[in-house]
């Protein structure tokens, strides 16, 4: 009987029959293949090197069966095809590669052979969504696969090996034929092949397909949408746009009323400095301060417990800003989060600023000159629906009467989601740290 075990196989059986816990897992494997190399007398004339035992699996698998790999071969760590895919190229690994994801050319066989680490994903969507002519003007640096503690908040050796590539998996690969179906006019590839430099590194990257996602989505609802940007800065805007344009349709425009207010949007004056709150009312609002704080402030536009400011130092457009959350209670308003681009924390000034914007907020509140929110959303159909947030949700559990922290809205819509729910029969917990769940 033949037996060919796959890494994730023998790790699984190891660990469940772990004899010594003082032995690591590791090193069981090592010891496993290292008595195949022993029994089977595998050579190894190129002196192949690995560094982990994923990758020591993967080599031990590619000289068992008489694999030709590259010199720089540790990217296909983990990937892996049927001896029927293999023969139709005399067991060449980087040839077989090419033929599954249906690539040609020299430069994507030299990158193949000769680069350390390669974004296969990437590499296989860029070919797609461009063409050939227009990749082979790519640098070969934009494929490589970029391991970053900051990216990917994990430490580097947890990511480099066994990196799982979807292109490679027939079953995984519908999300990427979606979007490199998304429809390009050769004017469009060309703006893109313009700025792929700045789509360097996996976040910067994911907002490029969520601008193809975006391009899609909305040709499907009728829309004649064109890529139409020209550098970083237009490609930003246009984002927006597009995202507010299917916004519009999934859940219609927003618009946030608090009485009269306009006081507190008043400049203030700290250590020779000029501090310009901005009260976020409209989706655009929340969509661009979203945008440049790179934060998921737009996320809170239809949030009933919350009123959101941007301070501003020196000018009302700055740049250097934070993000402030202030959230309802019955008696009072409480500053729950404040965060600075990239949601880092806000400096001792900004945090000062915030401090003198809740205690004016609180006065404007007990005075009863701020109100609960009042949200207006119209959608493109016409409609509009008018909601307004309440406290007035006393609920009686178990002969316990329940009296909600935070206010809801009075009344809700299909499609409106947050995470104070109904679902549990009480209040969910106000949040203190929602602006980090995502970037």
């Amino acid at each position: 009987m033949k037996v060919n075990p796959t890494y994730f196989a023998i790790e699984t059986l190891l660990r469940n029959i772990i004899i010594d816990e003082s032995v690591k897992l590791d090193q069981y494997i090592y010891f496993f293949l290292e008595k195949i190399w022993d029994r089977m007398g595998i050579e190894n004339p190129q002196n192949f090197q690995w560094d982990c035992m994923r990758s020591f699996y993967s080599l031990t698998f590619y000289l068992v069966n008489g694999i030709k790999i590259p010199n720089n071969w540790k990217k296909f760590t983990g990937i892996f095809f049927s001896k029927k895919e293999l023969k139709k190229f005399d067991m060449n690994l980087v040839d077989t590669a090419m033929d599954k994801l249906k690539l040609n050319g020299s430069k994507v066989k030299q990158i193949f052979n000769e680069m350390d680490w390669v974004d296969f994903d990437k590499l296989h969507m860029t070919y797609n969504i461009l063409g050939i002519d227009r990749f082979n003007k790519i640098e070969n640096k934009y494929f490589y696969e970029y391991y970053s503690n900051n990216e990917f908040g994990h430490p580097i050796e947890d990511n480099k090996m066994g990196r799982f590539f979807e292109c490679f998996y027939d079953q995984d690969t519908q999300y990427q034929r979606n979007r490199m179906s998304t429809p390009l006019t050769s004017k469009e590839k060309d703006r893109i092949l313009d700025l792929i430099k700045y789509f360097y590194g996996h976040n910067k990257w994911s907002i490029f397909l969520d601008h193809l996602d975006m391009k899609r989505d909305l040709i499907k609802l009728g829309e004649d949408v064109k890529f139409k940007f020209t550098n970083i800065s237009s490609f930003n805007l246009e984002h927006e746009e597009l995202s507010r344009l299917l916004q519009s349709y999934r859940k219609g425009e927003v618009e946030r009323f608090y009485g009269d207010i306009d006081g507190l949007e008043t400049p203030m004056e700290h250590k020779y400095e000029t501090y310009y709150p901005v009260l976020l009312r409209k989706t655009m609002d929340y969509e661009k301060e979203s945008q440049h704080q790179r934060n998921c402030v737009r996320s809170y536009s239809e949030r009933p417990d919350c009123l959101i400011f941007s301070i501003r130092k020196g000018s009302i457009d700055s740049d250097e800003r934070i993000t402030v959350e202030y959230q309802y209670r019955k008696n009072e308003i409480l500053n729950v989060q404040e965060r600075a681009k990239f949601n880092e924390t806000p400096s001792v000034e900004f945090s000062h600023i915030a401090k003198i914007q809740l205690a004016n907020i609180n006065l404007m509140y007990k005075l009863g000159t701020l109100k609960l929110p009042k949200m207006i959303k119209k959608y493109r159909s016409g409609k509009e629906i008018e909601q307004q947030a309440t406290f007035d949700n006393e609920k009686n559990v178990n002969g316990s009467k329940i009296i909600s922290m935070v206010p809801h809205w009075d009344t809700y819509t299909p499609e409106l989601s947050y995470w104070q729910n109904e679902i549990l029969g009480f209040d969910m917990p106000a949040y203190d740290n929602l602006f980090d769940e995502l970037p």
